[in-house]
């Protein structure tokens, strides 16, 4: 029996997989893929566009992608699902598709891998109760395409559209987590395992994180992230179980050399699932669309629940690690950095243009693609390692995942704050803006000295940040934040340095709620955190975090190519 897939970039030779998959596909489950795409293809046209429908067909797509579901039984109970919706629709054959013109071929499979990828994000915001009628719609219109439109500038058009589509499926996914979870903040994760027993979870689902997390409090386990689930540490909502402790492994692909052995089970939520190796498949759990014959699935009850018990008993039976792990991570570091959002880079642009009218900042990079599994696939890795000190590095997707922990430094407070006063800019700056509730008032007054004939300098900086309640009441902050710095030259390549830092916050936090909830006050943004005290607004969840760092700095200037730093730092 041979295969036909060419979806993904590990294909052989850069062409297809006709024998094997390079993700560990036999040629039956290619079939079986094949037959649901095809039955979707069919379904298209004839199956109510509706919501429920769109949700099946989603699930189905998703399920399709590489390192997703191995489990050849559950993909040809999707397939007698989405035929049974269309018992009488003309059937189609995949193999029709590999036949085509050249380019039509090229432009069909295309619009097939977008949907696939389309379909992804789109499951993820769903499950959170956010779904969108033109991502629904766009499913039956594509797929009806690969059948019916063959014209090149037709079907470049509806390529155009699925980007589109894809853009607004992000911006989709991004809004349901961040209002679930909270806006991403900048975290240091740390990649030590401490002893006693512990879970570890891979994928993308930050739903079955959240279930995993409030079904695992108070048992005495810890949990992990692994591959790609390493942004949760970033969300407010996810960060606040204490249990949730650190990252697990480099990359995804690195997973059946890492997970040998392991003392603990682990959990994969979504792709990327690789054929388990038997030092370690006796403790692989499933979930949501992945799954792999022999694995022990979690599926979801009638009332949208979860039962982690096998999962929790596992653990508790492995017991984790005796003594602490101390691993690293793909470059030898031994924390990773995330939580790099939108917001938190929007939030340092002015300071990223004062670096580019200043000279500090000379370029800056975008390192959208990812190196793969292969060996000797390490460009964009050995990119970054190369980048000079005066540039900006900018990640999205998986590309990241092999030199992000790296500490390349950065510029303009992103990730590294260069807390000499005889480095930073000599004058006085004042800066005020204001805008509606959502961010009230801010306001920034700094001074530096510059370096005095003395050999002193000295620098300090006041801020303040505020924002009123919103749409949903309760939710404010009000930030402030200090910064004081001196330096004293001794002699002409000696400088010792004393630097306080803190960013004092409080805020008040959102709590979700149920739809009865919701209808019982009247809209869709009642808070369950707020009420009435003495009758004043009062948010009985909030945030106050004051943590000031002190640094002590020696430098010693060796000569021209060649410096010394040393310091010592107090953080509370």
């Amino acid at each position: 029996m041979l295969m036909h897939c060419n979806q993904c970039e590990q294909t052989t030779k850069g062409v297809c997989c006709v024998k094997i998959g390079t993700c560990g596909k036999d040629p039956k489950l290619a079939l079986a893929q094949d037959e649901l795409v095809a039955a979707l293809i069919a379904a298209a046209p004839v199956v109510e566009a509706n919501a429920a429908n769109a949700a099946l067909f989603e699930k189905a797509l998703f399920a399709t992608l590489t390192n997703v579901n191995f489990d050849c039984d559950k993909i040809d109970a999707l397939t007698a699902e989405v035929k049974a919706l269309a018992p009488n629709a003309r059937p189609y054959d995949m193999v029709t598709l590999w036949g085509e013109q050249e380019d039509v071929k090229s432009l069909h499979s295309l619009l097939l891998f977008g949907l696939k990828g389309i379909s992804a994000y789109a499951y993820h915001a769903r499950i959170l109760g956010y779904s969108s009628d033109e991502i629904d719609a766009f499913y039956f219109k594509a797929l009806d395409a690969v059948r019916s439109v063959a014209e090149v500038d037709a079907l470049l058009g509806l390529l155009m559209e699925a980007g589109r589509i894809n853009l607004e499926t992000m911006a989709l996914l991004d809004k349901a987590n961040t209002e679930t979870y909270g806006d991403p903040e900048p975290a240091s994760v740390t990649l030590t395992v401490e002893p006693g027993p512990f879970i570890v979870v891979t994928g993308h689902d930050l739903h079955d994180l959240a279930l995993l997390l409030e079904a695992t409090k108070d048992k005495g386990i810890n949990i992990y992230t692994h591959g790609e689930m390493l942004p949760c540490h970033a969300y407010p909502a996810l960060r606040k179980y204490p249990h949730l402790k650190g990252h697990f492994g480099t990359a995804w692909q690195n997973q059946q050399k890492e997970l040998k052995n392991l003392p603990a089970p682990i959990l994969f939520t979504t792709n990327c699932i690789m054929p388990p190796k038997d030092s370690y498949a006796d403790r692989v759990f499933t979930t949501s669309v992945v799954e792999y014959p022999g694995m022990t699935h979690i599926g979801t009850d009638a009332n949208g629940k979860k039962d982690f018990t096998p999962l929790i008993e596992k653990a508790l039976e492995l017991g984790g690690f005796k003594e602490a792990q101390h691993f690293k991570g793909a470059n030898g570091g031994d924390k990773m950095l995330t939580g790099f959002g939108h917001k938190t880079v929007l939030s340092v642009a002015d300071k990223v243009v004062d670096a580019v009218k200043t000279g500090a900042l000379r370029h800056i990079f975008l390192v959208g693609g990812c190196d793969g599994a292969k060996s000797g696939r390490s460009y964009y890795a050995d990119f970054v390692k190369a980048t000079p000190k005066d540039t900006l590095v900018l990640t999205l997707a998986c590309g990241k995942f092999r030199f992000n922990d790296l500490d390349i430094g950065g510029i303009g407070g992103m990730t590294n704050i260069n807390a000499r006063a005889s480095q930073m800019r000599k004058g006085f700056r004042v800066s005020v803006s204001n805008a509606n509730q959502l961010y009230r008032f801010r306001a920034m007054v700094s001074y530096a000295s510059g370096q005095l004939d003395n050999g002193w300098s000295y620098a300090f900086s006041f801020g303040t940040r505020q924002g009123g309640n919103g749409y949903v009441d309760g939710i404010y902050y009000n930030a402030y934040s200090y910064f004081a710095s001196a330096e004293k030259l001794f002699g002409d390549n000696h400088r010792l340095g004393l630097t306080i830092m803190a960013s004092p916050t409080e805020r008040g936090a959102q709590q979700a709620s149920t739809d009865e909830a919701y209808a019982l006050f009247g809209n869709n943004y009642y808070n369950p955190n707020v009420g009435y005290q003495a009758g004043k607004l009062r948010n009985s969840r909030v945030r106050d975090m004051h943590e000031p760092i002190v640094m002590l700095t020696y430098t010693w200037d060796m000569s021209e190519r060649t410096r010394l730093n040393a310091a010592r730092a107090l953080s509370t």
